[in-house]
C-alpha cells in the first residue's frame, strides 16, 4: 500500500525502530538494497496485500516450522 515505516509501525502497534529493524532483515534476506527494491520485489510476487485475509498467497511461508526453526 505503499504505507510510511511511521505508517507501519501505528498500524502494527510498534516502534519505528522495530519496524525498519525487520525491514532490513527482509531486504538481508532477500538480498535487496533498498526499500524500492524490496517494493519491486513485492510487485514482482505480486504481494500487494490484497489477499492478507486469505493467508500467504505466494506459498512462501507455507512450509511446515521445525523445532529448528
Amino acid at each position: 500500500e505503499g504505507l510510511t515505516t511511521p505508517e507501519i509501525a501505528a498500524q502494527l502497534g510498534l516502534s519505528v525502530h522495530t519496524v525498519t529493524f525487520h525491514r532490513g532483515n527482509i531486504r538481508d534476506k532477500l538480498g535487496v538494497d533498498s526499500a524500492m527494491d524490496l517494493m519491486r520485489y513485492a510487485v514482482l510476487l505480486k504481494l500487494d496485500g490484497a489477499d492478507a485475509a486469505e493467508g500467504d498467497p505466494t506459498g512462501i511461508n507455507r512450509r511446515e516450522r521445525t523445532p529448528e526453526d
